[in-house]
């Protein structure tokens, strides 16, 4: 699976990417080269859902989007000048329950382990906590 990097705007992006609500987390693939834009998807919690109160939280819903490619207002071209990077989303996949192998395989399908995202912070973590608001 490709490196999704977490972001938020930079000094000079917070003027240039004031569209953003405060405390978004901003998401894009690591594979784009340094000279272009990133293709970001990114999400504020604009309707206030009580389980998108973290930065964490909507780091990952962003995350989804951006893996399905979901047709969606929250996303744009960013000049990477305008964004810092604060960390990533790894994947973690749930271990396999005992005795799974043994199940026939129509059953299997149905207990597929489960995938989640973790965000992990790398760089500049006290203005993602400001930029968070926590």
């Amino acid at each position: 699976m490709k490196t999704i990097k977490v972001y938020i705007p930079s000094d000079q992006g917070r003027t240039e990417l004031a569209y953003l609500l405060p405390g978004s987390a901003i998401v894009a693939y690591d594979d784009q080269p340094p000279s272009q834009a990133l293709d970001a998807y990114y999400e504020g919690n604009a309707y206030q859902c009580s389980n998108l109160q973290s930065f964490e939280e909507k780091a990952v819903v962003a995350a989804g989007r951006l893996h399905s490619r979901y047709p969606t207002i929250a996303r744009s071209l960013i000049p990477r000048d305008l964004l810092l990077e604060v960390g990533e989303l790894q994947m973690l996949s749930d271990p396999e329950p005992p005795n799974f192998r043994m199940l026939p395989p129509h059953l299997r399908k149905q207990f597929k382990p489960r995938e989640r995202l973790r965000f992990v912070a790398t760089h500049h973590a006290q203005q993602r906590k400001e930029w968070a608001g926590n």
